[in-house]
């Protein structure tokens, strides 16, 4: 295991544990099961962090997944997830861990060839829930685009970069009411869907 040959003590979560379901549950009561999975796993990694006094969280996310979430959002207008994006964020709560993201300008291909040629123990298999996303559909593009003409993802983190420049604006951020968890709204979106789902598996 990585963890253990670089003395690393590996801490995992579980949606089971914390929400008292499993991804495979719930998937099929949204268009995609990227929809649950992103707001708990980003909620569970935000209270592990702070459970293990961390100041920093680094993610594994690199070049094409923070394109493709780029224009997922800017095909979507959604505008206030701009902020989100860059090499490192902000605190902009005390009990919010902000991430940093190390492979933020690496390729996922470049990525797992130095794992390959590392002998790193990786798992390369896509999540069997992928083909549901539009993230799948957008990386297909952004794959095809960049197998005929090579640093076209790059010149697009490039130009993002250059042109929002990562401006980070004022959020007004409170704590959920149910949860304690950080939240721009009384009731935080993990809290929202957990009871919706309770009452859709009863």
């Amino acid at each position: 295991m990585n963890a253990s040959k670089l003395g690393i003590e590996l801490v995992e979560g579980s949606f089971k544990q914390e929400y008292g379901f499993t991804l495979d549950q719930v998937s099929g009561l949204y268009q995609s099961a990227c929809i649950p999975c992103g707001v708990f796993r980003r909620q569970l990694l935000n209270k592990m962090s702070n459970d293990l006094g961390v100041d920093k969280l680094a993610t594994g996310h690199n070049l094409d997944d923070e394109i493709q979430s780029f224009l997922m959002s800017f095909a979507k207008a959604d505008f206030r997830r701009f902020s989100k994006f860059g090499p490192k964020l902000d605190r902009i709560h005390p009990n919010l861990i902000p991430r940093i993201k190390p492979l933020w300008k690496l390729s996922e291909k470049d990525v797992g060839m130095w794992a390959v040629m590392n002998n790193v123990d990786v798992h390369f298999a896509e999540c069997p829930y992928s083909h549901t996303s539009l993230r799948s559909k957008v990386k297909n593009y952004l794959n095809q685009l960049e197998g005929k003409r090579k640093g076209t993802k790059l010149s697009i983190l490039e130009s993002f970069s250059k042109t929002f420049k990562f401006e980070k604006k004022e959020i007004n951020i409170g704590q959920c009411k149910l949860c304690n968890e950080p939240s721009s709204l009384n009731i935080c979106k993990a809290c929202e869907m957990v009871e919706d789902i309770k009452n859709r598996i009863k």
